[in-house]
Parts: structure tokens; sequence; C-alpha cells
């Protein structure tokens, strides 16, 4: 393998392929990549060549097994230098032969969580947000006194917390406002028909067949240093990267 050949840069992320090096990592602005078992199928520039993808296949050496690895890394649409490991199927769209034209942007759509796209495809015009790991649909409600009303027909419940500093969905971003965590209360039955009616900017079809029985919703300023504050004047639905295992 000629080394001369890889790319040194994704965005402002400095790239450097080391042959001893086992795992990714990422230091000062350096993201260092294993130079082993490297070819044009596993590595994949995205992005305008300002992110990448990496993949490192199932190695067995006597009774050592490595697992498929995937990692994607690079420079944020917001300029931060990043590098993530996903699930090993996130790389699958561009296993296939020939390409696919589209394997960037099945990729992309990967990552957003399967509720959120549901969501997506019913309203085709509420535009989704993303701060790192989580990303953000916008419901159009402002007051948190419409979940009290959907509890009170007996079909959700919810909780809603107020001040400061709130965790959302385990990740160290921090949500400065007000949380909601909505589940639904019945045995049966579907949850998002009856919200939906209560989420005007959301079009007119109910979101009716989503397995999902919770999810939560924040309103106020999302914050997860070294990434600027999103701001949230509405409430809106949050989900985790669908394909994360771990980041750096």
């Amino acid at each position: 393998m000629d080394l001369r050949k890889l790319p040194t840069r994704a965005g402002a992320a400095r790239l450097q392929f080391l042959p001893g090096q086992q795992t990714p990592g990422l230091a000062g602005g350096i993201i260092f990549l294993p130079a082993g078992d490297i070819d044009d199928p596993r590595f994949h520039l995205l992005s305008g060549r300002r992110q990448f993808l990496f993949f490192r296949p199932v190695a067995i050496s006597g009774s050592d097994v490595r697992p498929a690895q995937c990692w994607f890394g690079g420079t944020d649409l917001d300029g931060i230098i990043f590098l993530m490991r996903l699930r090993h199927e996130a790389f699958a769209p561009f296993m296939e032969l020939p390409m696919d034209p589209d394997a960037e942007q099945r990729f992309l759509r990967s990552l957003i969580p399967p509720m959120l796209q549901r969501v997506m495809e019913v309203a085709k015009t509420v535009p989704l947000r993303r701060q790192g790991n989580i990303f953000a649909l916008p419901t159009g409600i402002s007051n948190a006194s419409v979940f009290a009303v959907l509890q009170g027909m007996g079909t959700l419940r919810y909780v809603v917390q107020r001040g400061f500093q709130h965790p959302v969905l385990g990740t160290s971003h921090q949500l400065q406002g007000e949380l909601v965590l909505i589940r639904d209360s019945r045995d049966h039955g579907d949850m998002w028909a009856e919200l939906n009616q209560h989420l005007p900017k959301m079009g007119s079809k109910n979101i009716d067949s989503c397995d999902h029985r919770e999810m939560w919703a924040g309103k106020g300023s999302l914050v997860r240093p070294p990434y600027p504050p999103l701001e949230l004047d509405t409430f809106h639905l949050f989900g985790i990267n669908a394909m994360l295992i771990a980041e750096s």
C-alpha cells in the first residue's frame, strides 16, 4: 500500500495513517488511522472531502477475532473536528458493486433515528436540526400545556422538568430549558395519531405506524461544547445518532 496516495486532510482535520495504529484516535486536531488493511472500497471521503468513512473488516488470526469496525470522522459543518465509531452496517451502502451513486445520502440518512425519519416522511416540510449526535425536529408546540391536554385525554402521560442542565438521551448534550418525556399509557393503540392532532406544522396525516412508545421533547438552549448552542424556540423531538457506538 502506497501511503503517499492516501488523503492527508478531511476538512480542517489532519489525517495520519500509521502501520502500528490498532484503533483510530483523535488528538490535537489529528485523526490517527490504522494503515495495515486499507484499500479504496474501505475508505471514502464524504461531504466534499470534509469527512470520511473508514471500514475495517473482520480479521481472524488463530483464536483471535477482531470484529468489523466502522469509523466516521473529519470536520463537522460547525467546523468541529470529530471522530466516532459507528455500527459496521453503516458502511453497507459503500459495499455494493457497482457503487450506488446515492451511497453517501443513504449513509447520512441511516444516522437519523427511525422515529424521526417516520415523522419526516409525514411532514416533508419540517426542517431537521442537529448538534453533534443529537437530532432535533420542531413540533410547533411552544407551551407545555399542550402535553397536559394529551394527558387529560387519558392517552398520554408526561413529565416536565424545568430548570437548568438536563442531560439529553444520556449524552453529554445539555438542555437549558424544559424537557418533556411522553409515554404511551395504554396497553394498545398508538399515541402518534392523538399527538398529531396538536402538531399543526407536521402535516395533515397521522403518524400512525411508528413502533416507538415514548419520546423526549425539549425547548430552550441545547449546549454541548465545542459546538455552538442550538436555540430551540419551540418543543423539538429529540433523537440520537442511530448508528453511534462511541465518540472520541
